[in-house]
Protein backbone atom coordinates (compact mmCIF):
# COMPACT_ATOMS: atom_id res chain seq x y z
CA UNK A 1 0.00 0.00 0.00
CA UNK A 2 1.35 3.56 -0.38
CA UNK A 3 -0.36 6.05 1.20
CA UNK A 4 -1.38 9.96 0.39
CA UNK A 5 -3.79 11.19 3.07
CA UNK A 6 -2.87 11.00 6.45
CA UNK A 7 -5.02 11.96 9.08
CA UNK A 8 -4.31 12.52 12.36
CA UNK A 9 -7.77 12.82 14.51
CA UNK A 10 -8.26 15.20 17.30
CA UNK A 11 -5.96 17.75 16.11
CA UNK A 12 -6.26 20.00 13.37
CA UNK A 13 -3.09 20.44 11.14
CA UNK A 14 -3.43 22.50 7.89
CA UNK A 15 -0.05 20.22 6.53
CA UNK A 16 1.98 18.36 7.59
CA UNK A 17 5.63 19.16 8.42
CA UNK A 18 6.87 15.83 10.25
CA UNK A 19 5.75 12.55 11.04
CA UNK A 20 7.93 9.95 12.85
CA UNK A 21 6.11 6.65 14.21
CA UNK A 22 8.28 3.93 15.93
CA UNK A 23 7.32 0.67 17.10
CA UNK A 24 9.61 -2.40 18.48
CA UNK A 25 9.05 -4.95 21.02
CA UNK A 26 9.84 -4.18 24.99
CA UNK A 27 8.67 -0.48 24.07
CA UNK A 28 5.66 1.67 24.54
CA UNK A 29 5.10 2.45 20.64
CA UNK A 30 5.64 6.74 20.63
CA UNK A 31 4.42 8.97 17.30
CA UNK A 32 5.77 13.05 16.67
CA UNK A 33 3.52 14.97 14.43
CA UNK A 34 4.42 18.29 13.55
CA UNK A 35 2.62 20.51 11.39
CA UNK A 36 1.23 23.94 10.70
CA UNK A 37 -1.92 25.22 12.39
CA UNK A 38 -3.89 28.14 11.30
CA UNK A 39 -3.12 31.55 12.52
CA UNK A 40 -6.53 31.82 14.94
CA UNK A 41 -5.53 28.41 17.00
CA UNK A 42 -3.89 29.93 19.78
CA UNK A 43 -5.81 27.45 21.99
CA UNK A 44 -4.42 23.87 20.83
CA UNK A 45 -2.50 23.37 23.42
CA UNK A 46 -5.24 24.65 25.75
CA UNK A 47 -7.80 22.27 24.46
CA UNK A 48 -5.80 19.11 24.66
CA UNK A 49 -6.43 17.24 27.93
CA UNK A 50 -4.69 14.87 29.81
CA UNK A 51 -4.64 11.54 28.03
CA UNK A 52 -6.17 13.34 24.93
CA UNK A 53 -6.46 10.32 22.11
CA UNK A 54 -3.91 10.49 19.12
CA UNK A 55 -4.60 8.14 15.65
CA UNK A 56 -2.85 8.37 13.01
CA UNK A 57 -4.65 6.67 9.66
CA UNK A 58 -3.47 6.82 6.24
CA UNK A 59 -5.43 5.96 2.86
CA UNK A 60 -4.10 4.57 -0.15
CA UNK A 61 -4.16 6.64 -3.43
CA UNK A 62 -6.32 4.39 -5.24
CA UNK A 63 -8.90 4.31 -2.14
CA UNK A 64 -7.76 1.53 -0.81
CA UNK A 65 -9.09 0.40 2.73
CA UNK A 66 -7.79 3.39 5.76
CA UNK A 67 -5.03 1.79 7.76
CA UNK A 68 -4.53 2.70 11.28
CA UNK A 69 -0.73 3.54 11.94
CA UNK A 70 -0.43 4.60 15.76
CA UNK A 71 -3.27 4.61 17.90
CA UNK A 72 -2.22 6.46 21.92
CA UNK A 73 -2.43 9.21 23.80
CA UNK A 74 -0.38 12.23 23.48
CA UNK A 75 2.39 12.53 25.51
CA UNK A 76 3.20 16.49 25.13
CA UNK A 77 1.86 19.61 23.15
CA UNK A 78 3.42 22.16 21.95
CA UNK A 79 2.55 25.32 20.08
CA UNK A 80 5.35 27.51 18.79
CA UNK A 81 5.68 30.47 16.27
CA UNK A 82 7.89 30.75 13.50
CA UNK A 83 7.40 34.04 11.71
CA UNK A 84 3.97 33.96 12.05
CA UNK A 85 3.73 30.71 11.43
CA UNK A 86 2.23 28.71 13.64
CA UNK A 87 3.79 25.14 14.28
CA UNK A 88 1.89 22.17 16.07
CA UNK A 89 3.90 19.64 18.17
CA UNK A 90 2.40 16.49 19.08
CA UNK A 91 4.18 14.06 20.60
CA UNK A 92 2.23 10.64 21.60
CA UNK A 93 2.85 7.23 23.12
CA UNK A 94 0.79 4.45 22.65
CA UNK A 95 -2.32 3.20 24.73
CA UNK A 96 -0.11 0.33 26.21
CA UNK A 97 1.53 3.43 28.74
CA UNK A 98 -1.60 2.75 30.65
CA UNK A 99 -0.21 -0.43 31.55
CA UNK A 100 3.07 0.88 33.22
CA UNK A 101 1.10 3.70 35.21
CA UNK A 102 0.08 2.15 38.48
CA UNK A 103 2.14 0.39 41.04
CA UNK A 104 0.57 -3.61 42.00
CA UNK A 105 2.29 -5.90 44.40
CA UNK A 106 1.18 -9.87 43.82
CA UNK A 107 2.04 -12.81 44.38
CA UNK A 108 1.73 -16.42 42.84
CA UNK A 109 3.37 -18.70 45.17
CA UNK A 110 3.13 -22.57 43.12
CA UNK A 111 5.44 -23.17 40.00
CA UNK A 112 2.12 -25.47 38.68
CA UNK A 113 0.20 -22.25 37.63
CA UNK A 114 0.74 -21.74 33.65
CA UNK A 115 1.70 -17.93 31.80
CA UNK A 116 -2.15 -18.02 30.37
CA UNK A 117 -3.36 -18.21 33.90
CA UNK A 118 -1.19 -15.65 35.52
CA UNK A 119 -2.17 -13.20 31.89
CA UNK A 120 -5.89 -14.27 32.74
CA UNK A 121 -5.53 -13.15 36.14
CA UNK A 122 -4.08 -10.09 35.26
CA UNK A 123 -7.09 -9.32 32.62
CA UNK A 124 -9.20 -10.02 35.72
CA UNK A 125 -7.53 -7.24 38.15
CA UNK A 126 -7.75 -4.81 35.40
CA UNK A 127 -10.80 -5.40 32.27
CA UNK A 128 -9.52 -2.33 30.06
CA UNK A 129 -5.86 -3.99 29.88
CA UNK A 130 -5.81 -7.09 26.85
CA UNK A 131 -3.00 -9.80 27.99
CA UNK A 132 -2.11 -13.05 25.44
CA UNK A 133 0.25 -15.77 25.30
CA UNK A 134 -0.35 -18.15 22.90
CA UNK A 135 3.01 -19.66 22.31
CA UNK A 136 3.76 -19.90 25.90
CA UNK A 137 0.35 -20.26 27.45
CA UNK A 138 0.60 -23.64 28.35
CA UNK A 139 3.74 -23.78 30.05
CA UNK A 140 4.63 -23.49 33.62
CA UNK A 141 6.16 -20.74 35.78
CA UNK A 142 8.32 -22.96 37.38
CA UNK A 143 8.59 -21.42 40.71
CA UNK A 144 7.30 -18.58 42.50
CA UNK A 145 6.54 -15.33 40.42
CA UNK A 146 6.34 -11.90 42.14
CA UNK A 147 4.82 -8.44 41.22
CA UNK A 148 6.41 -6.44 43.63
CA UNK A 149 5.91 -2.73 43.22
CA UNK A 150 5.91 -2.94 39.14
CA UNK A 151 3.75 -1.81 37.05
CA UNK A 152 1.88 -4.43 35.05
CA UNK A 153 4.06 -3.55 31.86
CA UNK A 154 7.28 -4.22 34.08
CA UNK A 155 5.96 -7.28 35.56
CA UNK A 156 4.87 -9.14 31.78
CA UNK A 157 8.45 -7.95 30.84
CA UNK A 158 9.94 -9.91 33.37
CA UNK A 159 7.75 -12.55 33.12
CA UNK A 160 8.51 -12.99 29.42
CA UNK A 161 12.22 -12.43 30.31
CA UNK A 162 11.77 -16.23 32.02
CA UNK A 163 11.67 -17.04 28.39
CA UNK A 164 13.72 -15.56 27.23
CA UNK A 165 11.74 -13.17 24.90
CA UNK A 166 9.88 -10.55 24.45
CA UNK A 167 6.59 -8.44 24.61
CA UNK A 168 4.71 -7.18 21.81
CA UNK A 169 2.70 -3.90 22.23
CA UNK A 170 0.09 -3.14 20.20
CA UNK A 171 0.44 0.28 18.50
CA UNK A 172 -2.76 0.39 16.23
CA UNK A 173 -5.65 -0.72 18.78
CA UNK A 174 -7.79 1.35 20.70
CA UNK A 175 -7.37 0.06 23.99
CA UNK A 176 -3.63 -0.96 25.52
CA UNK A 177 -3.15 -4.70 24.23
CA UNK A 178 -0.03 -6.76 24.23
CA UNK A 179 1.65 -10.16 23.31
CA UNK A 180 4.40 -12.16 25.38
CA UNK A 181 5.84 -13.55 22.33
CA UNK A 182 5.28 -13.48 18.78
CA UNK A 183 1.19 -13.51 18.44
CA UNK A 184 -0.07 -16.29 16.18
CA UNK A 185 -2.66 -15.29 13.20
CA UNK A 186 -0.37 -12.39 12.06
CA UNK A 187 -0.21 -11.23 8.36
CA UNK A 188 1.59 -13.03 5.57
CA UNK A 189 3.84 -11.47 2.77
CA UNK A 190 6.33 -12.37 0.10
CA UNK A 191 8.40 -9.49 -1.04
CA UNK A 192 11.31 -8.92 -3.38
CA UNK A 193 13.36 -5.53 -1.98
CA UNK A 194 15.78 -4.54 -4.50
CA UNK A 195 17.51 -2.54 -1.59
CA UNK A 196 18.13 -4.23 1.83
CA UNK A 197 20.87 -4.24 4.47
CA UNK A 198 21.68 -7.32 6.31
CA UNK A 199 23.57 -6.94 10.10
CA UNK A 200 24.36 -9.05 12.58
CA UNK A 201 24.83 -7.60 16.41
CA UNK A 202 27.97 -9.10 17.42
CA UNK A 203 27.79 -7.53 20.68
CA UNK A 204 24.05 -8.82 21.36
CA UNK A 205 24.37 -12.45 20.15
CA UNK A 206 27.54 -12.31 23.02
CA UNK A 207 25.44 -10.77 25.68
CA UNK A 208 22.69 -13.30 25.30
CA UNK A 209 24.85 -16.19 24.72
CA UNK A 210 26.57 -15.23 28.25
CA UNK A 211 23.14 -15.27 30.18
CA UNK A 212 21.93 -18.16 29.21
CA UNK A 213 19.81 -17.25 25.85
CA UNK A 214 20.57 -20.71 23.48
CA UNK A 215 21.00 -18.28 20.38
CA UNK A 216 22.78 -19.38 17.28
CA UNK A 217 25.12 -16.74 15.28
CA UNK A 218 22.62 -16.84 12.47
CA UNK A 219 19.81 -15.80 14.88
CA UNK A 220 21.86 -12.51 15.62
CA UNK A 221 21.84 -11.38 11.99
CA UNK A 222 19.13 -9.39 10.63
CA UNK A 223 17.75 -7.74 7.33
CA UNK A 224 16.55 -4.14 7.36
CA UNK A 225 14.17 -2.83 4.30
CA UNK A 226 13.16 0.16 3.70
CA UNK A 227 9.49 0.34 1.65
CA UNK A 228 6.23 2.28 1.54
CA UNK A 229 4.32 -0.71 1.93
CA UNK A 230 2.69 -0.89 5.40
CA UNK A 231 3.53 -3.89 8.01
CA UNK A 232 2.74 -4.41 11.33
CA UNK A 233 5.04 -6.05 14.09
CA UNK A 234 5.35 -9.83 13.95
CA UNK A 235 3.81 -9.62 10.86
CA UNK A 236 5.54 -12.58 8.37
CA UNK A 237 7.52 -11.92 5.86
CA UNK A 238 8.84 -14.39 3.03
CA UNK A 239 12.95 -13.34 1.61
CA UNK A 240 14.12 -15.43 -0.66
CA UNK A 241 12.40 -18.18 0.46
CA UNK A 242 12.94 -17.38 4.47
CA UNK A 243 10.64 -16.48 6.72
CA UNK A 244 11.68 -13.33 8.61
CA UNK A 245 9.24 -11.49 10.73
CA UNK A 246 8.60 -7.87 11.61
CA UNK A 247 10.70 -6.86 14.42
CA UNK A 248 10.69 -3.08 14.30
CA UNK A 249 9.27 -0.47 12.41
CA UNK A 250 10.03 3.43 11.94
CA UNK A 251 7.65 5.14 9.68
CA UNK A 252 8.98 8.61 8.61
CA UNK A 253 7.57 11.45 6.49
CA UNK A 254 8.94 12.60 3.35
CA UNK A 255 7.39 14.65 1.43
CA UNK A 256 3.91 13.78 0.65
CA UNK A 257 4.66 9.95 1.39
CA UNK A 258 5.49 8.01 4.24
CA UNK A 259 8.31 5.48 4.14
CA UNK A 260 8.89 2.70 6.46
CA UNK A 261 11.83 1.08 7.54
CA UNK A 262 11.84 -2.45 8.79
CA UNK A 263 13.82 -4.71 10.76
CA UNK A 264 13.48 -8.18 10.12
CA UNK A 265 14.47 -11.10 12.18
CA UNK A 266 13.68 -14.98 12.50
CA UNK A 267 11.30 -16.30 15.08
CA UNK A 268 14.64 -17.62 17.48
CA UNK A 269 15.96 -13.61 17.45
CA UNK A 270 13.04 -12.46 19.35
CA UNK A 271 14.44 -12.96 22.71
CA UNK A 272 15.97 -11.37 25.73
CA UNK A 273 18.17 -11.94 28.62
CA UNK A 274 15.97 -12.77 31.68
CA UNK A 275 15.69 -9.54 33.88
CA UNK A 276 15.43 -9.01 37.85
CA UNK A 277 13.40 -6.83 40.31
CA UNK A 278 16.33 -5.46 42.07
CA UNK A 279 13.00 -3.95 44.93
CA UNK A 280 12.66 -7.22 45.67
CA UNK A 281 16.05 -7.50 47.69
CA UNK A 282 15.83 -7.10 50.91
CA UNK A 283 12.08 -6.54 50.67
CA UNK A 284 9.47 -8.96 52.83
CA UNK A 285 5.62 -9.14 52.49
CA UNK A 286 3.21 -9.31 55.37
CA UNK A 287 1.42 -12.60 55.80
CA UNK A 288 -0.79 -14.68 57.81
CA UNK A 289 0.33 -18.61 58.91
CA UNK A 290 -2.45 -20.97 57.55
CA UNK A 291 -0.58 -24.85 57.90
CA UNK A 292 2.51 -25.77 59.89
CA UNK A 293 4.19 -28.53 59.23
CA UNK A 294 7.96 -29.60 61.07
CA UNK A 295 10.17 -26.55 60.15
CA UNK A 296 7.62 -25.58 56.96
CA UNK A 297 4.93 -22.85 57.11
CA UNK A 298 1.98 -21.75 54.72
CA UNK A 299 0.68 -18.44 54.45
CA UNK A 300 -1.48 -16.59 53.04
CA UNK A 301 0.17 -12.96 51.35
CA UNK A 302 -2.02 -9.63 50.87
CA UNK A 303 -1.87 -9.99 47.61
CA UNK A 304 -2.09 -13.29 46.62
CA UNK A 305 -3.95 -14.43 43.05
CA UNK A 306 -6.62 -16.71 44.97
CA UNK A 307 -7.26 -18.60 42.45
CA UNK A 308 -3.31 -20.12 42.82
CA UNK A 309 -1.97 -22.67 45.59
CA UNK A 310 -0.12 -21.88 48.59
CA UNK A 311 3.48 -23.06 49.11
CA UNK A 312 5.29 -24.42 51.99
CA UNK A 313 7.97 -21.78 53.28
CA UNK A 314 10.96 -22.71 55.83
CA UNK A 315 10.24 -20.83 58.39
CA UNK A 316 13.48 -19.15 60.19
CA UNK A 317 14.52 -19.76 63.73
CA UNK A 318 16.76 -17.35 65.93
CA UNK A 319 19.94 -20.58 65.35
CA UNK A 320 19.18 -24.00 63.77
CA UNK A 321 21.86 -26.68 62.21
CA UNK A 322 21.85 -29.56 60.37
CA UNK A 323 21.97 -31.89 62.96
CA UNK A 324 18.55 -30.78 64.39
CA UNK A 325 20.43 -28.91 67.12
CA UNK A 326 19.31 -25.18 68.07
CA UNK A 327 16.14 -23.60 68.64
CA UNK A 328 12.83 -24.75 67.48
CA UNK A 329 9.77 -22.32 68.32
CA UNK A 330 7.34 -22.08 65.37
CA UNK A 331 4.37 -19.58 65.05
CA UNK A 332 0.95 -20.77 66.04
CA UNK A 333 -2.18 -20.72 62.99
CA UNK A 334 -3.31 -17.22 62.58
CA UNK A 335 -0.29 -15.69 63.50
CA UNK A 336 1.30 -12.73 61.58
CA UNK A 337 4.46 -13.21 59.79
CA UNK A 338 6.65 -11.89 57.18
CA UNK A 339 8.20 -13.39 54.48
CA UNK A 340 11.20 -12.45 53.49
CA UNK A 341 13.43 -12.29 50.11
CA UNK A 342 17.12 -12.49 50.80
CA UNK A 343 17.89 -11.46 46.53
CA UNK A 344 16.25 -10.77 43.63
CA UNK A 345 15.36 -14.57 42.75
CA UNK A 346 11.33 -15.16 44.33
CA UNK A 347 11.95 -19.03 45.05
CA UNK A 348 14.34 -18.17 47.96
CA UNK A 349 11.83 -16.58 50.02
CA UNK A 350 11.62 -17.79 53.66
CA UNK A 351 9.44 -16.53 56.33
CA UNK A 352 11.50 -15.08 58.77
CA UNK A 353 9.50 -13.63 62.12
CA UNK A 354 6.09 -12.94 63.58
CA UNK A 355 4.90 -9.60 63.76
CA UNK A 356 4.82 -7.57 66.84
CA UNK A 357 0.95 -6.96 67.39
CA UNK A 358 0.34 -4.02 70.28
CA UNK A 359 -0.50 -5.83 73.84
CA UNK A 360 -1.09 -4.63 77.01
CA UNK A 361 1.45 -6.86 78.47
CA UNK A 362 4.22 -5.47 76.15
CA UNK A 363 4.00 -1.76 77.34
CA UNK A 364 7.45 -2.51 79.30
CA UNK A 365 10.35 -2.53 76.88
CA UNK A 366 12.58 -3.51 79.70
CA UNK A 367 10.67 -7.04 79.86
CA UNK A 368 11.28 -9.60 77.81
CA UNK A 369 9.12 -12.53 77.47
CA UNK A 370 7.90 -16.51 75.57
CA UNK A 371 5.05 -17.38 75.49
CA UNK A 372 3.12 -20.07 73.97
CA UNK A 373 -0.67 -19.66 72.67
CA UNK A 374 -1.14 -22.31 75.96
CA UNK A 375 -0.34 -19.93 78.03
CA UNK A 376 3.12 -21.56 78.86
CA UNK A 377 5.89 -17.99 79.59
CA UNK A 378 9.20 -17.75 80.38
CA UNK A 379 9.42 -13.49 82.14
CA UNK A 380 12.22 -11.80 82.05
CA UNK A 381 12.57 -8.79 84.35
CA UNK A 382 15.57 -6.32 85.32
CA UNK A 383 15.94 -8.58 88.94
CA UNK A 384 13.91 -11.31 87.67
CA UNK A 385 13.14 -14.80 86.24
CA UNK A 386 9.94 -16.46 86.55
CA UNK A 387 8.70 -19.27 84.59
CA UNK A 388 5.29 -20.44 84.85
CA UNK A 389 3.00 -22.54 83.23
CA UNK A 390 -0.22 -21.02 82.86
CA UNK A 391 -2.33 -23.48 85.17
CA UNK A 392 -0.90 -22.76 89.21
CA UNK A 393 2.65 -23.75 89.17
CA UNK A 394 5.86 -21.56 88.52
CA UNK A 395 9.33 -20.74 89.62
CA UNK A 396 10.71 -17.35 90.53
CA UNK A 397 14.53 -16.34 90.07
CA UNK A 398 14.63 -13.08 91.91
CA UNK A 399 17.61 -11.07 92.95
CA UNK A 400 16.29 -10.23 96.51
CA UNK A 401 14.11 -12.65 97.30
CA UNK A 402 16.04 -15.65 95.94
CA UNK A 403 14.12 -18.65 94.40
CA UNK A 404 10.40 -19.57 95.11
CA UNK A 405 8.82 -22.85 93.54
CA UNK A 406 4.99 -22.94 93.72
CA UNK A 407 2.71 -25.00 91.92
CA UNK A 408 -1.07 -26.19 92.54
CA UNK A 409 -0.10 -29.87 92.09
CA UNK A 410 2.74 -31.84 93.77
CA UNK A 411 5.88 -30.99 93.65
CA UNK A 412 8.65 -34.25 93.22
CA UNK A 413 12.41 -34.38 93.60
CA UNK A 414 14.13 -37.31 92.08
CA UNK A 415 17.79 -37.71 91.71
CA UNK A 416 19.75 -40.72 90.94
CA UNK A 417 22.55 -39.84 93.49
CA UNK A 418 22.38 -37.27 96.29
CA UNK A 419 19.92 -35.01 96.94
CA UNK A 420 22.02 -32.38 99.24
CA UNK A 421 19.94 -29.31 101.11
CA UNK A 422 22.23 -27.01 102.66
CA UNK A 423 21.42 -24.00 104.48
CA UNK A 424 23.66 -21.36 106.09
CA UNK A 425 20.60 -20.39 108.77
CA UNK A 426 17.52 -22.18 109.22
CA UNK A 427 15.88 -25.37 106.79
CA UNK A 428 12.19 -25.49 107.52
CA UNK A 429 10.33 -28.17 105.94
CA UNK A 430 6.58 -27.91 106.65
CA UNK A 431 3.41 -29.48 105.83
CA UNK A 432 -0.22 -28.57 106.74
CA UNK A 433 -1.05 -32.45 107.27
CA UNK A 434 2.09 -33.80 107.93
CA UNK A 435 5.87 -34.35 107.11
CA UNK A 436 6.87 -38.25 106.07
CA UNK A 437 10.77 -39.15 106.25
CA UNK A 438 11.62 -42.22 104.78
CA UNK A 439 14.11 -44.60 104.03
CA UNK A 440 13.83 -48.17 103.56
CA UNK A 441 12.10 -49.62 106.16
CA UNK A 442 12.30 -46.71 108.52
CA UNK A 443 10.27 -43.75 108.63
CA UNK A 444 9.43 -40.99 110.78
CA UNK A 445 5.87 -39.72 110.59
CA UNK A 446 5.06 -36.10 111.97
CA UNK A 447 1.24 -35.18 111.99
CA UNK A 448 -0.35 -34.92 115.54
CA UNK A 449 2.60 -37.19 116.79
CA UNK A 450 5.66 -38.16 115.80
CA UNK A 451 5.99 -41.92 115.01
CA UNK A 452 9.10 -43.55 114.72
CA UNK A 453 9.34 -47.01 112.88
CA UNK A 454 12.10 -48.72 112.60
CA UNK A 455 14.33 -51.76 113.20
CA UNK A 456 16.65 -49.94 115.44
CA UNK A 457 16.40 -46.58 116.99
CA UNK A 458 19.38 -44.66 118.45
CA UNK A 459 18.51 -41.04 120.27
CA UNK A 460 21.44 -39.41 122.12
Amino acid sequence: MRETNIQVENFHFIDLLQVQIDKRPNEHPTACIIGRISDEDDAAVERSSAGQKVSITATARDGGRERVLFEGIAAEVGVSVENGVRILTVHGIGNTVFMDMERATRTCQVGSATYSEILSALGEDDRRFGFISPRYGSERIGRMLVQYEETDWEFCKRMASRLHTVVIPSGSLPSPYLSIGLPRGGARYEISPTHYKIRKDAIEYLELKENGVGLSERDAVYYEIETREIYELCDQVIFKGRPLYVYSVSSELRGAELYHTYVLKEESGFCSKEAFNQKLVGASLEGVVKAIDGDQVKIEIAGDWDQFKKKWFTYSTVYSSPDGTGWYFMPEEGDAVRLYFPSEHEDEAYVVSSTHVTHGSRSDPDTKFIRTVHGKEIIFKPKSIRITNGAGSSITLDDKDGIDIETSKQLRLTASDNITITGQGKVIVRGNKGVDVVQNDSEINIAENIDLTSGHTRMR
